[in-house]
């Protein structure tokens, strides 16, 4: 699909370059594209079960397998779609190869960003073994390929069960009218119980608890829009300090690794830029709503707006809300250019509902176990993603027998 648009609600999912990284499901995809502009590209329409092959920035080259809820889906200009018969699994292994990553190499074009030509995808060289082989290749990378899938849709449960618990006691404030009934909230002990009042009351977003108030998102903490240092400057990449982009984060609510990162020299170049630990960040330019949350001092381009908490607590209260905000932030990019665009000033003064402190210090602590948990899942899948990665290329060559 050459010219997807604005984003439309009540359009058709396309899948980018970020989904394909991700290993997204379909419910992950949250750009749309109106039906009309589906039409004109239904070429690309997929069914479920194709390969697909990221082909331009600087994670190109990427690949995994259409699901089957993909069906009906179309797909960016940035993705290429193989369909497959057999051996999909085997074909998806394969084109991860060192061999496949020498020619993508090879033939990008590097004139503007790396872009490699779809007519190009049909000449990738692949190792073929024999049938037998092919089968234990399958095995042995899926059996690690697997466990890390367990941990991604372990994670989803987790996110989904704080989510509820965030729904219950800040979207529909089931405490509150819990206690305007008289009864006792479910599932609450009576000390949180006593953070929530029995009454609600009317503010510029309706109905709210009493005693808490509207607060702009810069009340919460620094706003900080980040900046790509010089890439004239090689002393600056290639270090310790993670420099994020809106393709590191998609599928992610904890941002544990990054394709670039930069130097001490790097870092210092903008100090002013620079974002802690547990920031939370929301990408605001093109792909826009992606929402997560830093593991260690970072950068981000200039597409990502941090928020550095004032308050602790109030991390994972933020989390929740931006993600309940997407619509929102979308609208308030649409602004009528072709490029999706939330600038620093418009997202600062967003508006939200701020709780007492005892009731955010009461959410934070509440589902902390679930967060770290999460958070653990994601570095185990780390660690087994750079395993699959250092065997592939000897079991593909033969190095390691099977």
């Amino acid at each position: 699909m050459v010219q997807p648009g604005k984003h439309d609600e009540d359009g058709v999912p396309m899948v980018n370059s970020g989904d394909v990284l991700a290993d997204a499901q379909g419910h992950d995809i949250s750009f749309k594209v109106a039906r009309s502009i589906h039409e004109k590209f239904k070429r690309s329409t997929l069914k479920g079960g194709e390969i697909l092959l990221t082909l331009v920035g600087a994670n190109f080259g990427k690949v995994s397998i259409a699901p089957s809820d993909y069906e009906g889906f179309n797909c960016s200009r940035a993705v290429g779609v193989i369909p497959v018969t057999s051996d999909s699994e085997y074909i998806r292994i394969a084109l991860q190869s060192q061999l496949v990553r020498y020619y993508l190499d090879t033939w990008v074009n590097t004139t503007a960003q790396p872009t490699f030509n779809l007519s190009d995808v049909a000449n990738l060289p692949i190792a073929w073994a024999g049938k037998e082989i092919r089968n234990a290749i399958v095995n042995h990378i899926g059996s690690i390929s697997k466990k890390i899938t367990i941990n991604t849709q372990l994670n989803q449960t987790l996110e989904a069960m704080a989510q509820a618990i965030f729904k219950s006691w800040f979207v529909d404030f089931d405490p509150v009218k819990a206690k305007m009934n008289g009864e006792q909230p479910q599932g609450m002990d009576e000390a949180t119980a006593s953070l929530f009042p029995d009454k609600l009351v009317e503010s510029e977003l309706g109905l709210i608890p009493e005693g808490w108030n509207i607060a702009s998102i810069k009340d919460f903490g620094d706003v900080i829009c980040g900046k790509t240092p010089s890439k004239t400057n090689a002393n600056f990449y290639g270090g310790n300090v993670p420099f994020i982009k809106i393709p590191d984060t998609h599928g992610k609510i904890f941002i544990t690794e990054t394709s670039d990162t930069l130097t001490q020299a790097g870092d210092e170049s903008q100090p002013k830029k620079r974002i802690p630990e547990n920031s939370i960040c929301v990408s605001c330019i093109a792909t826009v709503g992606q929402v997560f949350i830093t593991t260690k001092p970072s950068h981000t381009n200039q597409q990502i707006n941090s928020v550095v908490p004032k308050d602790q607590n109030s991390l994972y209260y933020l989390l929740f809300y931006f993600k309940g905000l997407n619509k929102h932030f979308h609208d308030l990019a649409s602004g009528g250019s072709a490029t999706l665009n939330m600038n620093t000033s418009t997202f600062s003064k967003v508006v939200l509902v701020r709780p007492t402190p005892d009731v955010l210090e009461a959410f934070h602590n509440a589902i902390s176990g679930l967060m770290e948990k999460m958070l653990s899942n994601q570095l185990e899948n780390a660690t087994l993603s750079e395993l699959r990665d250092t065997l592939l290329p000897k079991l593909l060559s033969g190095e390691v027998e099977l």
